[in-house]
Protein backbone atom coordinates (compact mmCIF):
# COMPACT_ATOMS: atom_id res chain seq x y z
CA UNK A 1 0.00 0.00 0.00
CA UNK A 2 0.97 3.63 -0.27
CA UNK A 3 3.09 5.20 1.02
CA UNK A 4 5.96 2.80 0.56
CA UNK A 5 8.00 2.06 3.67
CA UNK A 6 11.56 1.31 2.50
CA UNK A 7 12.32 -0.98 5.45
CA UNK A 8 9.30 -3.18 4.70
CA UNK A 9 10.01 -3.12 0.96
CA UNK A 10 13.64 -4.16 1.34
CA UNK A 11 12.81 -6.80 3.96
CA UNK A 12 10.38 -8.34 1.45
CA UNK A 13 12.96 -8.11 -1.34
CA UNK A 14 15.63 -9.75 0.84
CA UNK A 15 13.28 -12.71 1.33
CA UNK A 16 12.61 -13.07 -2.40
CA UNK A 17 15.90 -12.21 -4.09
CA UNK A 18 18.47 -14.94 -4.26
CA UNK A 19 22.07 -13.85 -4.52
CA UNK A 20 24.21 -15.70 -7.02
CA UNK A 21 25.58 -18.87 -5.58
CA UNK A 22 28.86 -18.16 -3.87
CA UNK A 23 28.37 -14.40 -3.99
CA UNK A 24 29.43 -12.74 -0.76
CA UNK A 25 26.73 -11.26 1.39
CA UNK A 26 27.83 -7.68 1.83
CA UNK A 27 26.30 -4.75 3.59
CA UNK A 28 25.37 -3.27 0.21
CA UNK A 29 23.70 -6.44 -1.07
CA UNK A 30 21.21 -6.62 1.79
CA UNK A 31 20.83 -3.03 2.97
CA UNK A 32 18.07 -0.63 2.15
CA UNK A 33 19.29 2.53 0.36
CA UNK A 34 18.58 4.57 3.49
CA UNK A 35 21.03 2.33 5.39
CA UNK A 36 23.89 2.95 2.98
CA UNK A 37 25.83 5.67 4.69
CA UNK A 38 29.62 5.54 4.85
CA UNK A 39 30.81 3.37 7.75
CA UNK A 40 30.70 5.18 11.07
CA UNK A 41 28.71 8.14 9.76
CA UNK A 42 25.51 8.80 11.64
CA UNK A 43 22.56 10.45 9.98
CA UNK A 44 21.86 13.73 11.70
CA UNK A 45 18.71 15.72 11.25
CA UNK A 46 18.12 19.05 12.83
CA UNK A 47 15.89 18.32 15.86
CA UNK A 48 13.93 21.46 15.00
CA UNK A 49 12.88 19.78 11.75
CA UNK A 50 11.47 16.87 13.70
CA UNK A 51 9.47 18.93 16.20
CA UNK A 52 8.49 22.05 14.30
CA UNK A 53 5.69 20.54 12.29
CA UNK A 54 4.85 17.28 14.05
CA UNK A 55 1.14 18.03 14.07
CA UNK A 56 0.94 18.49 10.30
CA UNK A 57 3.78 16.37 8.90
CA UNK A 58 5.54 13.42 10.50
CA UNK A 59 8.95 14.72 9.48
CA UNK A 60 10.85 11.83 11.02
CA UNK A 61 8.86 9.25 9.05
CA UNK A 62 9.07 11.30 5.85
CA UNK A 63 12.84 11.75 6.22
CA UNK A 64 13.31 8.03 6.85
CA UNK A 65 11.53 7.25 3.59
CA UNK A 66 13.80 9.72 1.81
CA UNK A 67 16.99 8.28 3.26
CA UNK A 68 17.46 11.36 5.44
CA UNK A 69 17.68 13.73 2.48
CA UNK A 70 16.40 17.03 3.90
CA UNK A 71 16.84 18.92 0.63
CA UNK A 72 14.68 16.38 -1.16
CA UNK A 73 12.07 16.65 1.60
CA UNK A 74 11.87 20.42 1.09
CA UNK A 75 11.73 20.03 -2.71
CA UNK A 76 8.89 17.52 -2.47
CA UNK A 77 6.99 19.76 -0.04
CA UNK A 78 7.52 22.73 -2.36
CA UNK A 79 6.12 20.70 -5.26
CA UNK A 80 3.23 19.47 -3.11
CA UNK A 81 2.28 23.03 -2.14
CA UNK A 82 2.51 24.20 -5.75
CA UNK A 83 0.31 21.37 -6.98
CA UNK A 84 -2.19 21.14 -4.11
CA UNK A 85 -2.19 24.65 -2.61
CA UNK A 86 -5.52 25.43 -4.30
CA UNK A 87 -6.99 21.94 -4.43
CA UNK A 88 -9.63 22.71 -1.80
CA UNK A 89 -10.95 25.53 -4.02
CA UNK A 90 -11.33 23.01 -6.84
CA UNK A 91 -13.07 20.56 -4.52
CA UNK A 92 -15.49 23.27 -3.30
CA UNK A 93 -16.25 24.27 -6.87
CA UNK A 94 -16.88 20.67 -7.91
CA UNK A 95 -19.10 20.00 -4.87
CA UNK A 96 -21.06 23.25 -5.42
CA UNK A 97 -21.69 22.36 -9.06
CA UNK A 98 -22.70 18.79 -8.19
CA UNK A 99 -19.71 17.24 -9.97
CA UNK A 100 -19.07 14.54 -7.39
CA UNK A 101 -16.82 12.61 -9.78
CA UNK A 102 -14.42 15.56 -10.09
CA UNK A 103 -14.61 16.27 -6.35
CA UNK A 104 -13.80 12.63 -5.58
CA UNK A 105 -10.90 12.63 -8.05
CA UNK A 106 -9.36 15.75 -6.48
CA UNK A 107 -9.82 14.47 -2.92
CA UNK A 108 -8.41 11.05 -3.79
CA UNK A 109 -5.30 12.58 -5.37
CA UNK A 110 -4.75 14.83 -2.37
CA UNK A 111 -5.21 11.89 0.01
CA UNK A 112 -2.57 9.80 -1.74
CA UNK A 113 -0.06 12.61 -1.89
CA UNK A 114 -0.70 13.53 1.75
CA UNK A 115 0.13 9.95 2.70
CA UNK A 116 3.34 10.08 0.70
CA UNK A 117 4.52 13.21 2.53
CA UNK A 118 3.46 11.83 5.94
CA UNK A 119 0.78 14.50 6.42
CA UNK A 120 -1.40 12.17 8.46
CA UNK A 121 -4.14 14.60 9.54
CA UNK A 122 -4.53 15.82 5.96
CA UNK A 123 -4.67 12.23 4.72
CA UNK A 124 -7.34 11.41 7.33
CA UNK A 125 -9.38 14.52 6.49
CA UNK A 126 -9.23 13.64 2.79
CA UNK A 127 -10.26 10.07 3.53
CA UNK A 128 -13.27 11.26 5.55
CA UNK A 129 -14.31 13.63 2.77
CA UNK A 130 -13.86 10.88 0.19
CA UNK A 131 -16.28 8.70 2.20
CA UNK A 132 -18.76 11.58 2.47
CA UNK A 133 -18.66 12.14 -1.28
CA UNK A 134 -19.22 8.43 -1.93
CA UNK A 135 -22.35 8.50 0.25
CA UNK A 136 -23.77 11.18 -2.08
CA UNK A 137 -26.01 13.65 -0.37
CA UNK A 138 -24.12 13.55 2.91
CA UNK A 139 -25.12 16.80 4.57
CA UNK A 140 -21.78 16.92 6.39
CA UNK A 141 -19.79 17.55 3.19
CA UNK A 142 -19.33 21.28 3.89
CA UNK A 143 -17.90 20.57 7.35
CA UNK A 144 -15.64 17.86 5.90
CA UNK A 145 -14.37 20.27 3.24
CA UNK A 146 -13.66 22.87 5.95
CA UNK A 147 -11.74 20.28 7.97
CA UNK A 148 -9.73 19.34 4.88
CA UNK A 149 -9.03 23.00 4.19
CA UNK A 150 -7.67 23.55 7.70
CA UNK A 151 -5.53 20.40 7.53
CA UNK A 152 -4.08 21.55 4.20
CA UNK A 153 -3.34 25.01 5.61
CA UNK A 154 -1.44 23.36 8.48
CA UNK A 155 0.73 21.49 5.98
CA UNK A 156 1.37 24.70 4.03
CA UNK A 157 2.39 26.48 7.25
CA UNK A 158 4.62 23.57 8.22
CA UNK A 159 6.41 23.75 4.89
CA UNK A 160 7.15 27.43 5.51
CA UNK A 161 8.44 26.64 9.01
CA UNK A 162 10.71 23.93 7.65
CA UNK A 163 12.02 26.31 4.98
CA UNK A 164 12.84 28.93 7.63
CA UNK A 165 14.68 26.39 9.77
CA UNK A 166 16.77 25.27 6.81
CA UNK A 167 17.50 28.89 5.80
CA UNK A 168 18.57 29.79 9.35
CA UNK A 169 20.80 26.74 9.48
CA UNK A 170 22.59 27.82 6.27
CA UNK A 171 23.23 31.32 7.69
Amino acid sequence: TKPIDPDILFAALRKRIKLKKGAPVTRESVAAPCDLLPEGRKRKSDPRLLTSSQEAIDVEEFLRRLGGNEKLLLKILEDFCGIHGNTVDGIKSAVDSGDTEQAFKLVHGLKGTAGNISAKELELAASELEMGIMKKGDEKIAALVDHLDEALKQVLRSKETLNRIMENRRS
